[in-house]
């Protein structure tokens, strides 16, 4: 269940996950004014809220996508907006939880929380794994392929040797216009 500033229905919206991983930040979506576009999911405890915003707020939209990088959630076209009086690209720095900033300037620097993610050890790991799945792949399907082609081989002797011996040589019983024919020997 959650609390707080429960946010209106909304069709066409965006959501992207906050740089700490524990916020749902969603924006826009059809109908939706510009002082009703922003809102915060607190992941912890399932709470809303309106966050604090500085900045020129833009015109609400629908139908666009958002991403998040480095520090921005960057929100690109859609509809719903004038050309003339917004940027088909928007930037929001999210990298304070208490206050948020629409911003014209997309200065990439990167998160510092994202690169003390990333280890060396993590990226050789996986790398000499990857390798052993290929390799493995690669003997796996070529066992495989020899198994099949020594399968059709015998499938093919025992077939050839099963014709050769029921090729009819006049000596088996059988019936000739309604009468038993018996071999002479």
């Amino acid at each position: 269940m959650t609390s707080g500033k429960i946010p209106s229905k909304r069709d066409a919206f965006s959501a992207v996950l906050g740089l700490d991983g524990n916020r749902v930040i969603i924006f826009g979506g059809f109908g939706i004014s510009s002082k009703d576009a922003l809102y915060v999911l607190n992941l912890t405890n399932f709470e809303w809220k309106v966050p604090f915003v500085i900045g020129e707020i833009p015109a609400s939209r629908y139908w666009h996508k958002a991403n998040v990088i480095s520090d921005y959630m960057v929100v690109t076209f859609g509809t719903g907006y004038e050309n003339s009086n917004d940027s088909d690209v928007l930037f929001l720095d999210i990298k304070n939880n208490d206050m948020y900033e629409w911003s014209h300037i997309f200065d990439p620097v990167p998160s510092k929380s994202r690169v003390q993610s990333i280890t060396p050890s993590t990226s050789n790991i996986n790398n000499s794994s990857n390798k052993l799945v290929i390799i493995y792949s690669v003997i796996g399907s070529l066992i495989g392929g020899i198994c099949l082609l020594v399968g059709i081989f015998i499938l093919r002797k025992w077939n050839k040797n099963n014709k050769v011996n029921n090729i009819p040589d006049g000596k088996e019983e059988g019936v000739i216009a309604g009468q038993d024919v018996k071999p002479t020997n």
